[in-house]
Formats: structure tokens, C-alpha cells, sequence
């Protein structure tokens, strides 16, 4: 298990705005970006696994307001399955993003209008492997469930994916 705080304070960091029709904008601000993260992984024997991560994140301007479209809270963990008799492993990862409320800036105003609240949601990516002599496959579904938001993400629905890698020579 692993425990992380941070605390970080930025004078004229740049960051961005979505000023509609898929244009960003820039500009600098002043902000503090404070959080906590707990990691933690558990061998549940030698071919099955656990982790998991829990995000805790509070960002505000100088003046202590919210940055707008900071996700305060998330989770996320993965189960993985490696065959002691056949050459191939399964995993699952789920990431959980709970609810807040999404902004954006209004260029003529130069101030953030607030959106509804966006619902919590869950992304679950399945993914496996096979391993034959010196060749790798590795395939896999991200975003399962197809979950988009073409506003605020994930942008990108269900996806499939399929590599095949070797190694050469042994080391």
C-alpha cells in the first residue's frame, strides 16, 4: 500500500479553456492543486492479482474558488489472471469517476458559467495475452460498456485493439 499528499502551488500556469466547436484557448492563472492517492496491490497467489487506487483531489484558484471540471473523486482497479498450464492471462480494470460539476468559460463574460452535475461513471477495459515462444498477442476492449461524453470525456467509445510483439533475442 502506498499513500501519497501532495501540495502544489503555481504562480502564471498555463492552462486551458474549451471555447466551443473543438477550439482551446489559453492562459495563465494562479492555483494550488492539493490531493490524496492511495495505491495498493495484493498477490492473491502467484498467477492472480489485485489493485486498486483511490483519487482524492481538491484544485482552486488563488482566490480559493474551485478550478472548474476538477474530477474531486475517482477509483479504479484491476483483477489479472495469469494460467500456470497455458501461456495466456485475462485482466479486467474497472475506473470508477464520480460526480461534479462540469464548466466552461465564456469568452465575452471572462468567467466560467456552470454546467448541470455530470453523474458518477464507471469505464471497464478488458484485456489478454498469449505468449508462444518469442511472439506476444495481446488484445483487448477499452470502454466496454461505451460510455461518451463528447463534452467533457471520455471522448472515444468502445475500442478494440490487437498487437503482436517478439523478442529476438533473450537477455
Amino acid at each position: 500500500v502506498s499513500l501519497t499528499i501532495y501540495y502544489n502551488e503555481f504562480i502564471n500556469h498555463i492552462t486551458e479553456y474549451y471555447k466551443g466547436n473543438q477550439e482551446y484557448s489559453y492562459y495563465n492563472i494562479d492555483n494550488t492543486y492539493k490531493g490524496l492517492e492511495i495505491r495498493g496491490k495484493w498477490t492473491i497467489s502467484s498467477r492472480l492479482s489485485a489493485s486498486c487506487e483511490i483519487n482524492l483531489v481538491d484544485n482552486r484558484f488563488s482566490d480559493g474558488e474551485k478550478i472548474p471540471n476538477t474530477q474531486p473523486v475517482s477509483a479504479s482497479n484491476r483483477l489479472s489472471y495469469q494460467s500456470a498450464k497455458k501461456p495466456y492471462g485475462i485482466s479486467i480494470n474497472t475506473k470508477w469517476t464520480g460526480s461534479y460539476t462540469p464548466s466552461y468559460h465564456d469568452v465575452l463574460s471572462k468567467s466560467w458559467i456552470s454546467e448541470e452535475p455530470r453523474n458518477s461513471y464507471i469505464v471497464i477495459d478488458l484485456s489478454g495475452n498469449y505468449n508462444y515462444n518469442f511472439i506476444t498477442i495481446n488484445m483487448g476492449i477499452k470502454n466496454v460498456s461505451d460510455y461518451v461524453n463528447l463534452q467533457y470525456g471520455p471522448f472515444i467509445g468502445r475500442a478494440y485493439y490487437f498487437d503482436i510483439s517478439s523478442q529476438l533475442f533473450n537477455k
